[in-house]
């Protein structure tokens, strides 16, 4: 396979069917529909009425990951900004909130970071076929 037409096949996989790889597969309804939360929906294979959740694609872990480290050097640096009331407050034996700035954005981007790099290493977010469908139903 030529890298232009992987590219293509890598960003289209999530709608291929894991059994037959058709590519004529439609959203799932009824009794394998996903929830409202979903990024990816899933899926029914209209050939062989496969049933199937996609995986997570690694473009997604990737931007998980960089937007938890972002986040937390925002926090970081919403902190550090803050000292300079922090060393004012402590003088008048008052919480510094350096501290209550940073822990938000430090949970908020471990979180994100940490599902990121789950999802990547293939821990979270992998394809799992749910189960057949009649043909002809969706």
């Amino acid at each position: 396979m030529t890298s232009d037409v992987r590219q293509i096949y890598e960003a289209m996989k999530y709608k291929l069917c894991p059994t037959c790889e058709s590519s004529k597969t439609a959203v799932a309804k009824g009794k394998f529909a996903g929830s409202q939360n979903q990024a990816f929906r899933n899926r029914v294979c209209l050939d062989c009425g496969t049933a199937w959740r996609p995986g997570c694609p690694r473009w997604v872990a990737i931007g998980l990951i960089i937007v938890g480290l972002m986040i937390w050097l925002l926090g970081r640096a919403a902190s550090d900004n803050s000292k300079d009331i922090g060393g004012v407050m402590s003088n008048l034996g008052q919480a510094q909130p350096a501290n209550i700035a940073y822990w938000p954005y430090a949970m908020l981007g471990s979180l994100a970071f940490v599902i990121g790099l789950a999802t990547f290493i293939g821990w979270m977010g992998k394809l799992k076929i749910l189960g057949r469908v009649e043909k002809g139903t969706k």
